[in-house]
């Protein structure tokens, strides 16, 4: 359990869950409407139009958050087994070692 978590039941994990969706939603918007409007709204050689841009941009963006969120528990559960294969003395061994480097 980190450092500072009072619940052993996951309160962490939730947390850290929490902050993912957060997360992808943030880079999601950024890769799906500022790099679009970089690249084809400000490149003289697309000349995109605002309604196009805001189209694509809109379906690329729901795309991806749709795709993040249900890989999100996937990643989770593959976490888990990985974990359980391991053992928990080494599966804590090799975190720690990831966080020192």
């Amino acid at each position: 359990m980190p450092p500072g978590s009072t619940n052993p039941k996951g309160h962490w994990r939730d947390q850290t869950l929490a902050e993912s969706y957060w997360s992808t939603l943030i880079s999601q918007f950024i890769d799906s409407f500022v790099v679009l409007y970089i690249a084809f709204v400000l490149n003289p050689g697309e000349n995109w139009s605002i309604n196009l841009f805001l189209a694509v941009g809109t379906v690329n963006y729901c795309y991806k958050f749709v795709v993040a969120i249900l890989l999100t528990p996937l990643i989770y559960l593959v976490h888990g087994m990985i974990d359980r294969y391991l053992g928990h003395d080494v599966s804590e061994e090799l975190r720690n070692d990831a966080r020192s480097h």
